[in-house]
C-alpha cells in the first residue's frame, strides 16, 4: 500500500502551558481530516510542567499521525525551526498552543490552498477570548498584542505593512529551504517576550514579492488568561517589540523608516489617549501612552542593559 505524504504539517509549539496545550490538542483531534491531509508535530521547549507527562497519556484518535519532540535550545524561533526539521507536509501550518478552533479549521485551509497553489505565505483570521472577564483598564486598540488579527472582510492579498500573525499562520516549506528558518535572536525565550520573527520572515516575502494571503474563513479563538492581563505583562510585551524590531532593523534605512512610522503612530497613540480621556477611561489612556514609550525604549535599549 502506499503511503500518502500529508499536505500539511500542524505545528505547535509550548513552553509550560500544560492545560492550554491539552485544550487546543482536543480541537486539533476533532478536526475533519482524513490520511494525507495533514499531520500534527509538537514540540516542547524544555517545558518544566507536566506538559510531557500529558502528551505522552493524550488519547488521540484522528486519521493525522501525531509526533512529539522535545527541543532544548530555549525559545520560540527554535522550537518553530525543529519544528520545520521535523516537518514531512510541503506547507506548515503554524498555531499557538492556547486557542480554539471549531472541527472544520483544517477542512478551510486546504480548501484555500487547493484554491492558491502558489502562495509562500498565509494567515488566518484570530479572534481574542478572554478566559476572565476583560479590564476595563485594557484599551481595546491593543487587542493586536494579545493575538487579534483581522486586517481584511475577505481572502485577499496583504498588502501595506499588513502580515499574517504568528498564532494562526502557514508558510511554504520550500521558502525555508531557500531562506533559511527563523532568526533565533528573534522571538520569545521562555518568560522574555521577544517578537519580531514573524515579520522578519512576511517582511522578506514580502520584499520578493512572493504571494502572501490573509483567509478570514480560517479563524481560531486565541485564549487569554488573567497571567496577560496586568499592566506589567503589557509593558513587557511593548519592550519586546520594540526590541524585537531593534534586532530586525539593524542600523540600515529600516532603522529609519521604523522612527519615522513611530512618529506617526505616537501622535496616533496621543489621540486615541485622548478619546478614552473623554470617556472617562483614564487608566486605558495611560496603558496606551505607557505602551508607546515603552516600545520606544525597548528599540533603543541595549540589549546589556
Amino acid at each position: 500500500m502506499t503511503k500518502v505524504e500529508p499536505l500539511i504539517t500542524i505545528a505547535i509549539c509550548s513552553y509550560n502551558r500544560r492545560a492550554y496545550l491539552e485544550d487546543t490538542l482536543k480541537d486539533v483531534n476533532a478536526f475533519q481530516a482524513k490520511p494525507g491531509d495533514a499531520e500534527v508535530v509538537i514540540i516542547n521547549n524544555n517545558s518544566t510542567d507536566e506538559t510531557a507527562a500529558m502528551l505522552d497519556g493524550f488519547n488521540w484518535t484522528s486519521p493525522m499521525p501525531l509526533r512529539t519532540f522535545n527541543e532544548r535550545r530555549q525559545g520560540l524561533s527554535h522550537a518553530r525551526n525543529r519544528a520545520i526539521e521535523e516537518a514531512k507536509a510541503p506547507f506548515i501550518l503554524f498555531l499557538d498552543d492556547d486557542v480554539y478552533a471549531e472541527p472544520d479549521f483544517l477542512s478551510l485551509w486546504l480548501a484555500n490552498l487547493h484554491r492558491h497553489p502558489q502562495l509562500f505565505g498565509a494567515g488566518g483570521r484570530i479572534k481574542v477570548h478572554f478566559d476572565g472577564e476583560n479590564p476595563r483598564w485594557f484599551p481595546p486598540i491593543l487587542y493586536s498584542i494579545l493575538g487579534h488579527h483581522y486586517p481584511y472582510r475577505k481572502a485577499q492579498p496583504y498588502a501595506g505593512r499588513a502580515y499574517p500573525f504568528g498564532g494562526n499562520m502557514l508558510i511554504k516549506n520550500e521558502w525555508f529551504a531557500n531562506h533559511g528558518t527563523f532568526n533565533p535572536e528573534l522571538g520569545r525565550k521562555g518568560k522574555i517576550l521577544g517578537a519580531a520573527e514573524e515579520k522578519d520572515i512576511f517582511t522578506q516575502m514580502k520584499s520578493e514579492n512572493a504571494e502572501l494571503w490573509f483567509f478570514p474563513e480560517c479563524v481560531l479563538k486565541h485564549r487569554i488568561g488573567t497571567s496577560r492581563l496586568s499592566r506589567d505583562y503589557v509593558r513587557r510585551q511593548a519592550f519586546g517589540l520594540g526590541a524585537g524590531d531593534r534586532i530586525r532593523c539593524g542600523s540600515t534605512r529600516a532603522a529609519l523608516d521604523w522612527n519615522v512610522l513611530q512618529t506617526i503612530k505616537v501622535i496616533g497613540t496621543i489621540a486615541y489617549a485622548g478619546a478614552y480621556l473623554l470617556k472617562g477611561r483614564f487608566s486605558a489612556a495611560a496603558v496606551l501612552i505607557q505602551f508607546r514609550c515603552q516600545l520606544i525604549r525597548g528599540f533603543y535599549t541595549q540589549p546589556h542593559d
